[in-house]
């Protein structure tokens, strides 16, 4: 279990750094995140670990982070939240 942590954990910063980089189009970013998981889980699994750890401890890590706005999308604001 502790190289499919490790993979996860390796895996989600890159994950996190390949976030920043923009993608000609809007439909590609679901696929880059579906073929993100199945490296991490194929890696993990080679490696001999757990590839739903390495994926599970990824998602984590990228769900801590802010999420990316891109174009002129408005989002709801919560009651008390600054403008």
């Amino acid at each position: 279990m502790a190289v499919g942590a490790a993979v996860g954990v390796v895996g989600g910063r890159a994950c996190w750094f390949m976030r920043r980089v923009p993608l000609p189009g809007e439909g590609l970013y679901p696929l880059r995140t579906l073929a993100s998981a199945l490296l991490l889980f194929a890696v993990a699994t080679l490696a001999h670990g757990s590839g739903f750890l390495a994926v599970f401890v990824a998602g984590i890590a990228l769900g801590d982070d802010a999420p990316v706005q891109t174009g002129d999308r408005t989002f709801p604001l919560r009651p008390g939240q600054p403008r």
